[in-house]
């Protein structure tokens, strides 16, 4: 549920075009970037959930950009945060499918 929360926030603050581009994830690892969320879930949550939000959300915007967290594609929280994307952004699932393959 946090996930999904997040990658709603983030789309509508900063907008997908911005998410996919250079900088956003080292701009949204900074402790301060998640204060109203922190409140709700708490800055350990935040910490450990954030980075995974933000790289997994990289990887639908901008498959071939490299990511800070490794994803296997396989947490329930990864496949919220890619549907939900995908959804927002309007990203066709079909084009979007490569963003987890693993070989």
């Amino acid at each position: 549920m946090l996930a999904s929360h997040l990658v709603d926030w983030l789309v509508a603050t900063r907008g997908c075009v911005r998410l996919g581009g250079a900088g956003v994830a080292e701009e949204l690892t900074r402790h301060d970037a998640w204060p109203r969320w922190a409140r709700v879930w708490g800055r350990a949550r935040l910490r450990r959930m954030g980075p995974v939000v933000v790289s997994a959300v990289r990887q639908v915007l901008a498959p071939a950009s490299t990511t800070e967290v490794p994803l296997t594609g396989r947490a329930p929280s990864e496949c919220a945060v890619r549907r939900a994307a995908e959804l927002l952004c309007g990203i066709d699932a079909r084009e979007a499918a490569g963003a987890f393959d693993t070989e």
